[in-house]
């Protein structure tokens, strides 16, 4: 026997939008009174607006069953029979004794339903934690909820002598359907309904702490506070704090400025779904209300935007809309504000554990704190907070130029948090950890990059410098050995993708607020300092080589110092000793570069100088046979001693005395060079001469040997 298939009726609800928390909040009461009558209804957002299924068959009928419901009152019971114990706990809070009255309340006297109200405006615990969306306890300055619950109930089932029946009525279909309503007053719901706040405030003839809306907004709201009580493991602990008692609620963005720290209570995080669920599938959501990130519970605003990028929290829904909520005239009262609309990704996006490990570093930063009335502003969290909230906000196939470019924010971001860190004697103190990033990602993020300037590709040489490795018979002292370039950038010690920020400031921190070219030098210097005389690699070997051609275009200054510091402080923030895939990734991404002029005396210069910072081109020099000469990684001829006089020379401006020492090299190699007459060479700018030799060139490129060539001998045998 066949069943005819039924057909589910589908009403639309085009005035319960997303756009405010109390339209939200509802959309949310509207399901829950609904499904007295059709206990299998089920509610979901669809283009923006609530839409109920599998109930009413029309929208007349819902607004018929609804009115019934106002005339008879018989909405959930909404009061505050905790109030007077409330007060009494706060009095114990205030004489540093433990709070017990609300639970002795609770235990003796208190019904199921006013327990699971109770539930959803505060915790229990040592102290009483109050849900940030109702203030303290239902109240928020002078907007006692409760109150206007009451006075919306009133309104609705005995309209005063100016109001006609017939307009309730209306009202109520023009709240549905987002038309203008009449029966407008003040129902203490201007925390939610910030909008019609702002409307009825906009003459300035009412404190801001009034607004005006519909009965039946108030109505449906409260009918959603139930469900706002989070599960009993989330709200027993006796050190229990608000943002982990109450489902997506959490702890607001750090502040931008001094003067908005405080200024926000908190944040709650609506879950928007576009498949059809039952109140009992709502309820079960909201009761977990918990998203996670590296299984923990995201307590604060970043986190959990982090957890929605990594889909910490996974249970059939589309995005989140998060909503501030802001202090306005005092210490309690506040407002809803619509910030951020962040998807649910479909699969792991590339940035997942990225985020991760940001999130950790951002947590061990100082942070802002309450000291008393007035706050200790330290401003190393919010933009962090800002930029990683505006990545997953980015979230979606379709999307990654917008991925690619908040990616590249977060990531200065971070940086510019720590070089704070690095530059702040307090804050050195606090021995701030953080931990690398992954090279894969990096490789997604270039390979989605459109462009593959010289700037990008200096930059990875420069971030990617090899440290050296001491001998098994050797100490092991890493102060006395090059390292990665971040330990000279920030004057941080670690390895692999842990690292710290000491408290005392390192020696080998060099990088300071001179030109690239003086840092670059100063890096180059330092690095032969900790070399060994005879290294095993070279103090100017990087994981991702640039070529001539790029060094001879910052040379010839056809590069944008500005940027190519940018790109630099950018890659060091990832972790170089990541796997060889990553790198192999990271090498084919790197492409040819623009043909540079060779044929001025700038750039022969830097052809005379350059292999003697090479040992693969030195060997190319020394021998004819390519075969030979390749087989050969490091050349123990090259030392440290021959290179620190040309530097040094070079640093002082003296070309002519860098030429004759980088000469003795060479007769030392015997490579036999062209006679010149002396003090023949100068340069305009010896300084950027040098910081262009400090730049990693990849041993395989083969024309710098031919480039030297025109300063060699012609009766040298051994020549090319």
């Amino acid at each position: 026997m066949n069943a005819t298939p039924q057909k589910l009726s589908f009403v639309p609800l085009p005035g319960l939008t997303l756009d405010t928390l109390g339209l939200y909040l509802a959309a949310i009461g509207l399901l829950r009174i609904l499904s007295r009558k059709w206990p299998s209804i089920r509610g979901c957002w669809r283009n923006g607006c609530f839409t109920v299924v599998g109930g009413p068959i029309s929208s007349e009928q819902l607004e018929e069953f609804l009115y019934e419901v106002g005339l008879q009152k018989k909405w959930e019971n909404y009061g505050k029979p905790w109030d007077t114990f409330q007060k009494k706990d706060t009095k114990l809070a205030q004489a540093n004794k433990p709070a017990t009255q609300v639970a002795f309340w609770r235990t003796s006297e208190a019904t199921e339903s006013q327990a699971i109200l109770q539930q959803s405006h505060l915790a229990i615990g040592q102290r009483l934690s109050f849900n940030p969306l109702f203030g303290t306890g239902g109240n928020a300055g002078k907007r006692l909820f409760a109150s206007g619950w009451q006075k919306a109930k009133e309104a609705v089932a005995k309209p005063s002598k100016k109001t006609k029946p017939e307009d309730i009525k209306s009202d109520l279909h023009a709240l549905l359907n987002g038309k203008p309503c009449r029966c407008l007053s003040d129902f203490g719901a201007g925390s939610w309904f910030s909008a019609a706040n702002k409307i009825y405030n906009s003459g300035f003839k009412n404190p801001f702490r009034k607004g005006q809306i519909t009965p039946w907004a108030m109505l449906l709201a409260c009918e959603a506070f139930p469900l706002l009580a989070g599960s009993p493991s989330r709200q027993l602990g006796v050190h229990r704090r608000a943002f982990g008692a109450f489902p997506f609620v959490t702890r607001a963005a750090a502040p931008l400025t001094e003067q908005s720290a405080g200024q926000t209570l908190g944040e709650f995080w609506a879950p928007v779904w576009n498949r059809p669920m039952s109140l009992a599938e709502v309820s079960a959501l909201f009761q977990s209300g918990r998203a996670e990130i590296d299984g923990r519970a995201a307590l604060t605003s970043v986190a959990f935007a982090g957890a929605i990028v990594q889909r910490g929290i996974n249970a059939g829904l589309s995005e989140f809309r998060n909503f501030s909520l802001i202090r306005t005239t005092s210490d309690n009262t506040f407002e809803s504000r619509l910030s951020n609309v962040i998807p649910v990704p479909k699969a792991d996006p590339a940035s997942s554990v990225a985020v991760r490990r940001i999130l950790k570093t951002r947590d061990n930063l100082p942070r802002d704190e309450k000291q008393g009335k007035s706050w200790r502003f330290r401003g190393l969290q919010g933009r962090i907070d800002r930029a990683l909230i505006a990545l997953a906000e980015t979230a979606g196939e379709d999307r990654e130029d917008l991925q690619v470019e908040c990616s590249w924010k977060l990531t200065d971001e971070v940086f510019a948090s720590l070089a704070k860190v690095d530059r702040n004697k307090a804050f050195r103190e606090k021995g701030v950890r953080f931990e690398l990033l992954p090279l894969d990602w990096l490789a997604w993020l270039l390979e989605r990059t459109t462009h593959q300037h010289t700037e990008i590709r200096l930059a990875l040489a420069i971030a990617s410098l090899r440290p050296e490795k001491k001998q098994a018979n050797e100490s092991q002292d890493t102060n006395k050995v090059p390292q990665r370039f971040l330990a000279y950038r920030l004057g941080s010690v670690g390895k692999g993708r842990y690292w710290q920020i000491p408290k005392a400031l390192p020696l080998r921190r060099i990088w300071s607020p001179k030109s690239l070219a003086e840092n670059l030098i100063a890096l180059g210097k330092r690095r032969l300092f900790e070399s060994s005389p005879e290294p095993k690699r070279l103090p100017f070997q990087s994981e991702i080589s640039a070529s001539v051609e790029d060094a001879l275009q910052f040379l010839l200054q056809g590069t944008d110092d500005e940027v190519l510091g940018k790109w630099i402080d950018r890659f060091s923030l990832f972790n170089w000793d990541d796997s060889k895939e990553s790198k192999d990734l990271l090498r084919k991404w790197v492409g040819k570069p623009d043909l540079a002029e060779r044929n001025n005396a700038d750039a022969m210069l830097y052809g005379f100088f350059r292999p003697l910072f090479d040992s693969f081109v030195l060997r190319r020099l020394q021998h004819s046979d390519p075969q030979v000469a390749g087989g050969h990684e490091a050349n123990p001829n090259v030392k440290i001693g021959r290179l620190v006089p040309i530097v040094s020379a070079l640093d002082r401006g003296d070309v002519m005395a860098a030429w004759e020492s980088a000469s003795s090299a060479y007769r030392a190699e015997r490579i036999a060079l062209a006679d010149f007459q002396p003090n023949l060479f100068s340069h305009k700018d010896p300084k950027r001469l040098l910081s262009s030799l400090l730049f990693p060139i990849s041993i395989s490129n083969r024309g710098l040997t031919k480039f030297f060539e025109r300063w060699q001998s012609p009766s040298n045998p051994n020549k090319g």
